[in-house]
């Protein structure tokens, strides 16, 4: 695995959105074939910044929409990433937020987030 993409992968698990989307762009720059992930990355790495610290709103949620959208047609595993598990996190989550309408995170909300795992 590229050590950018290691590292773009540990921080956002360690819910540094704002340095995970900055790597995932800097690997999308990069070109290659798994340019619909990385994008689909720094879309959820992006809505989560913005829920955390912006407040989120329809920003977060049409965000993560893409991102679900995107995720669609990406084989599982990619980027040694298990991307149906990384999907079907996301999905949840989103649903979980449009259920309570939150417009700003609620107690523990940080550790609810979705993980991105290794295939």
């Amino acid at each position: 695995m590229d050590p950018r993409l290691r590292q773009a992968i540990d921080s956002f698990n360690q819910r540094d959105f704002f340095a995970s989307q900055e790597l995932f762009e800097q690997l999308w720059h990069a070109g290659g074939d798994d340019k619909a992930l990385l994008e689909s990355l720094m879309q959820l790495s992006v809505a989560l910044h913005l829920f955390f610290h912006r407040g989120g709103g329809k920003g977060t949620t049409g965000l993560l929409q893409r991102c679900l959208l995107g995720l669609e047609d990406v084989p599982s595993p990619s980027l040694g990433i298990d991307v149906r598990a990384l999907e079907a996190e996301v999905g949840v989550y989103l649903e979980d937020l449009k259920a309570s309408d939150a417009r700003a995170p609620r107690l523990f909300e940080r550790w609810r987030v979705p993980r991105i795992r290794n295939a």
